[in-house]
């Protein structure tokens, strides 16, 4: 959890800092173009406008003036490459186009044109080192920009961790709470069930009431011992390191195994199990994690599914380096939102799907079985009658072939 909530906190400060980067940077491109904008329109209007060329404007600009009686004369060129005649040939260019400002030519001159009392004036300015000034400004921009995200995430990773300290004291102080008092409560909950089961089994107890104390009893302590397994297999999960397993099994057989096993609890609850398993898939996993996230799942499809309903428990490969597995129930559907929050501890659904007794913590220890195992587990409903839940696991390698039976 905690390195989760470290990124979650990188990313945001991340993305704060980076949109106000954009900003910044969105606004300086604007102005450097804009001020550009602005350059060469006072190249190519300030001539015209002052009637003869002012030697303060550094573009270099070229005044032609086409007279009423149709002359050109070339009053100014300070265009090094441009010569009187290109000046009159993009003149005659310039008189069939409406446009009175605008780019021309390979050089991308600059043109300006505007009618006055001695003919019309045109202006060609020369602004290719404005542009490669602008172009070396946002280049520059940029890569100030790329070091400033470098830097943005060096600094939102420390303030990250620093963050998270008071979280992190918490959370593995509340951790190691819950592994010490699981350990106390399993050795009296052993004792407290041992003495019942004696006292029952000896017949010392005749009255019926008291016997059905002793039941009820007996019925809790088991209740009880139930949630401190939980507790404690949580405990070790969150305590072991994050380190993928490194024993290949082969899936298959291992969920047959464990299928063989729930066989009469099935049975009992009144349901039907069919099975269809490609065989002969292996992975890196834990036999035991793995026969252990077969019973959760089956014993939470027993739990709310309607009686006498049929449960479906499929593995198949999607691919040489995936398979899925997927278990069907029928029964009160699930919500999307409890799609989501059902693989979260101590999550009860609502009262309308609360038929039997439990802690929420099945599939919150399925979730750590599937992430050891780097795989992926979630739920789905079609919000009539149908519940699944899928498992995708990654393989270690695979093999064709189908096999199906009930259980």
């Amino acid at each position: 959890m905690i390195p989760k909530l470290r990124r979650q906190i990188t990313i945001v400060i991340m993305t704060v800092m980076c949109l106000f980067l954009v900003g910044i940077l969105g606004f300086s491109i604007y102005s450097v173009y804009h001020m550009l904008q602005l350059q060469t329109a006072r190249a190519v209007r300030g001539p015209i406008q002052r009637e003869e060329h002012d030697p303060k404007f550094r573009t270099p600009v070229a005044l032609v003036n086409l007279t009423a009686d149709g002359d050109l004369v070339v009053e100014n060129n300070q265009i090094d490459f441009l010569t009187d005649d290109q000046v009159r040939e993009y003149v005659h260019q310039l008189s069939a186009q409406e446009k009175d400002m605008g780019e021309i030519g390979p050089e991308r001159l600059t043109y300006f044109r505007r009618s006055g009392k001695t003919g019309t004036y045109y202006v060609f300015a020369d602004t290719q080192i404005d542009r490669q000034f602008a172009r070396d400004q946002v280049r520059s921009m940029l890569l100030l920009s790329g070091f400033a995200v470098i830097c943005f995430f060096i600094t939102s990773f420390l303030l990250s961790r620093w963050m998270v300290k008071p979280v992190a004291r918490t959370w593995d102080k509340q951790r190691q709470f819950i592994a010490d008092a699981s350990h106390e409560l399993k050795t009296p909950l052993t004792v407290i069930l041992s003495n019942t089961e004696m006292l029952i089994r000896s017949g010392v107890v005749t009255d019926s009431r008291n016997r059905q104390r002793l039941d009820n009893i007996s019925a809790e302590s088991k209740r009880m011992r139930s949630l401190v397994e939980s507790l404690l297999t949580l405990a070790r999960s969150d305590n072991a390191p994050d380190r993928p397993p490194t024993e290949i099994i082969n899936l298959s057989f291992q969920i047959n195994s464990a299928i063989l096993t729930l066989e009469p609890s099935v049975y009992d609850a009144g349901h039907c199990l069919v099975t269809e398993i490609d065989p002969d898939l292996s992975m890196y996993a834990n036999a035991g994690e793995i026969t252990q996230l077969i019973e959760i799942l089956i014993d939470n499809a027993c739990k709310y599914s309607d009686p006498g309903s049929v449960i479906q428990l499929s593995l198949k490969a999607l691919s040489k380096k995936e398979a899925q597995l997927r278990v069907i129930s029928y029964g009160t559907p699930l919500t999307p939102k409890e799609c989501t929050e059902i693989f979260e501890r101590f999550y009860r659904t609502d009262a309308s799907r609360e038929i039997t007794h439990g802690y929420g913590l099945g599939l919150s220890i399925a979730t750590g079985i599937v992430n050891h195992c780097r795989g992926s587990i979630s739920a789905e409903s079609d919000g009539h009658r149908t519940n699944l839940f899928k498992v995708r696991f990654p393989l270690a390698g695979s093999s064709s072939g189908t096999s199906s039976s009930p259980v």
